[in-house]
């Protein structure tokens, strides 16, 4: 009895990421935090959404390359969907030079 408990336990502790990617998979599909096409970041991954699973989500990088993220990751990290809205603000830092004149510079921009 004592071995089988043991083997249990090993085959257990074996597959739990597996059964972890496979409870969060389930999540997302409740919660629907992103959908297919969405451009999304999660740690250093950031892409279009390809194929959400039970077990793992893919996208494509804006390079064209394709990255396989699992389901708990995205589950227990921050997740950015950048195309949520049809709006967005950005940030745009530009210089004028020392010698332009400012006003006219503000016209231009």
């Amino acid at each position: 009895m004592a071995l089988l408990g043991l083997g249990s336990f090993n085959i257990g502790f074996a597959f739990r990421d597996t059964f972890e990617n496979f409870l969060a998979g389930i999540l997302i599909f409740l919660r629907e935090p992103f959908a297919l096409r969405d451009l999304v970041e999660c740690k250093s991954a950031e892409g279009k959404m390809k194929a959400i699973t039970t077990r793992d989500t893919t996208a494509r990088h804006t390079d064209g390359q394709l990255v396989a993220m699992s389901n708990h990751e995205l589950l227990q990290n921050p997740v950015t969907v950048r195309t949520d809205r049809d709006l967005r603000r950005t940030t745009i830092i530009c210089g004028v030079g020392g010698r332009e004149e400012v006003d006219r510079a503000h016209d231009i921009i």
